[in-house]
Order: C-alpha cells, then sequence, then structure tokens
C-alpha cells in the first residue's frame, strides 16, 4: 500500500454514485424482521448506509480509525472502533455483509497474504446461509 493510503489506514471509500447503483440491485424483505448487516470496514459509514436505505435494517459497522468510527456511529445502528480481526461473531449472524476491504499485501513471519483475501476469510462465516455477500473489487484490480 502507498504510503498515504498507510496514513489513512488503507481508507478507499466507495463513491456515493456506486453505493446508490449497488442500492438499486438490493431488495430488503418488508414481510420480516429486520436483516442484520454488516460492514467490517465500515470508514465513516455512509455506503453502508446508501446501500440499505428505506430498508428495515440492524446495521453494525466495525472501523479501525477512531473518528471514522465516531461518524460512523451517527448513521449506523452499532459500531465497534477496533481491527477487524480481533472482533469476534457467531456463525451464520448478519443476512448481508458489505466488504470494501483495503487492498494491500498483509506481511507475516510465516506466509504474506493479500488483505482483501484475510478479511473474506475471517468474516465470511458470519453471514447466514442465503445471505448476500457484496464485496467491492476496484476496476484497476479486474485485470491484475
Amino acid at each position: 500500500m502507498r504510503g498515504i493510503a498507510r496514513q489513512k489506514l488503507g481508507y478507499f471509500p466507495l463513491s456515493q454514485k456506486e453505493a446508490e447503483r449497488i442500492r438499486r440491485f438490493l431488495s430488503f424483505r418488508e414481510d420480516c424482521d429486520a436483516a442484520s448487516v454488516l460492514d467490517p470496514c465500515a470508514g465513516s459509514g455512509a455506503a453502508m448506509a446508501t446501500i440499505t436505505s428505506a430498508a428495515k435494517t440492524l446495521s453494525y459497522g466495525i472501523e479501525l480509525d477512531a473518528f471514522r468510527a465516531e461518524e460512523a456511529r451517527l448513521v449506523l445502528g452499532h459500531v465497534l472502533q477496533g481491527n477487524c480481526f480481533d472482533v469476534q461473531s457467531a456463525v451464520e449472524s448478519f443476512s448481508l455483509l458489505f466488504e470494501n476491504p483495503p487492498y494491500d499485501f498483509e506481511v507475516g513471519e510465516n506466509r504474506n497474504s493479500r488483505m482483501e483475501y484475510l478479511f473474506l476469510e475471517h468474516t465470511y462465516r458470519w453471514l447466514k446461509p442465503g445471505g448476500l455477500l457484496v464485496f467491492v473489487v476496484p476496476g484497476d484490480r479486474l485485470s491484475t
């Protein structure tokens, strides 16, 4: 990850236009209990707020940066400030998992891995059967 991206803790927010485009593809059942939704890289919460707008949801977010976590608390129901990898959740807890992770390498003693893969590996079990995974992939990553 470039130096400026590291300073922002890998923060690259989804544009409002893209969030609105995603929202157009989603439908939430109105005859059921509120859908539980999670953004493990919540940022300011704006993307999740947009993609769940006008839907009956219980929204959760995890954000590494304390300032952005405070911003997210203004628009999401429940926000944890901390590292997603330190958070544990019951298996099959969420109806929708929205992931816009940092695209970078994690360098470790035993192995080197892509961060986006590590986020997915850590959180995918939290998705209910039949739930929806929305995984943001930057266009320039599709050709690499």
